[in-house]
């Protein structure tokens, strides 16, 4: 469990010679584009060959030292060691004394269970850059953090960037930063019963969201999370949420922006920034297709003010760039694990040229006022 009251004043872990690993931040080859942020994530790097028994033993032997990091850099990024297979991420994960969760409840992202508690990544949509977003801040009830393993690194770009929720916060205009420490959002989920390929729907079907088809179960999920529903015509089921926009961690006492940035501006933002990277047609369509979604509101997650009205374009213009300016993109390697505080560090992923395979895992859930 990720838990430790001292984390950000006890002094930095140090690595001895006999430690078999190494404490460094990313070097520039490891980066797809340059950063301001020089300690997220702290990068736990092999000494040579180890086999995955020994991997295990250096993990509990250093668990404190590794949990302390994850709160005072935002998170870690194992890198170099023998991780093969979903179960050994798994192990990792427990070694470490996470509670791990067997559910993804309510998720928005199309998910595959892979092991009792790990998941696909994001599925489909390779062209679609997902923006950047707290794991189901849209939900009072979340993971403390969040882990991803790669089995299968991308030859190029598929990325999956984090950003640093405290320094994005401090960065930010004066005026947006008061404006979302008073405000909070509103997010609209909408869900189909069948998986579709309509194209102005493509989140995952309730059923599978739910994993029941009985509507009675679906509303004790609900009622259990604090959720508002509703049923529609053509067994359409609607959600609707509302989440602070900035919350205090809960160890450290940082103000941090802690939200879903699902808003026209950051789509926008995303075709002009990576424009470079593949099929301009296919993003504008992408792009279309998300503007007409949130227009007749069949978007599988949409975001407005608690009171129902947008968001202002001046917030998000601030609130978008500075977590852009505050954004770590490095190259997935084969067997990285990487493991972030989910309060934080946000994260999104960008453009995938397949193959390419990230599994995630989450746990240690708590309340967020």
């Amino acid at each position: 469990m990720l838990t430790n009251q001292k984390a950000a004043s006890d002094p930095p872990w140090s690595a001895s010679e006999s430690d078999g690993f190494t404490l460094r931040s990313l070097e520039a080859a490891e980066l797809a584009r340059p950063t301001v942020e020089s300690r997220l994530p702290q990068v736990i790097c092999a000494k040579g060959d180890m086999d995955f028994p020994s991997f295990l033993k250096l993990v509990e032997k250093n668990k404190k030292q590794i949990q302390q990091s994850v709160t005072r850099n935002g998170g870690v990024l194992f890198r170099g060691f023998p991780i093969a297979r979903p179960q050994q991420f798994q192990d990792t994960l427990q070694t470490l004394g996470l509670d791990l969760s067997p559910e993804y409840p309510l998720g928005t992202a199309p998910r595959t269970k892979v092991t009792n508690y790990v998941f696909t990544a994001r599925e489909g949509a390779n062209n679609f850059i997902l923006g950047p977003h707290n794991e189901m801040s849209y939900l009072s009830m979340r993971p403390k953090w969040i882990s991803f393993v790669c089995m299968q690194a991308p030859e190029v770009y598929g990325e999956t960037p984090i950003f640093n929720c405290q320094t994005t916060f401090e960065d930010m205009d004066p005026e947006a930063k008061d404006f979302l420490s008073t405000e909070k959002i509103k997010y609209y989920r909408y869900m189909t019963k069948e998986r579709t390929t309509f194209p102005l729907y493509s989140g995952a079907p309730w059923p599978q969201v739910f994993e029941t088809e009985d509507k009675k179960e679906v509303d004790k999920v609900c009622k259990k999370y604090d959720v508002a529903y509703s049923w529609r015509p053509g067994d359409v089921l609607e959600l609707e949420t509302i989440a602070p926009a900035v919350v205090e961690h809960p160890e450290t006492k940082a103000k941090c922006v802690n939200m879903n940035v699902c808003h026209w501006y950051q789509r926008v933002g995303n075709l002009k920034d990576f424009s470079d990277r593949g099929n301009n047609l296919a993003n504008l369509y992408y792009l279309a297709l998300a503007f007409v979604r949130q227009t007749l509101g069949t978007s599988s997650l949409r975001t407005r003010l608690a009171n129902g009205k947008p968001i202002p374009l001046w917030v998000m213009r601030s609130l978008c760039d500075s977590l852009w300016r505050h954004s770590v993109m490095y190259r997935w390697r084969k067997g990285d694990i990487l493991l972030i505080d989910n309060v934080l560090t946000m994260h999104g992923r960008l453009n995938v040229v397949p193959p390419r395979e990230i599994l995630a895992s989450f746990g240690d859930m708590y309340h967020c006022p």
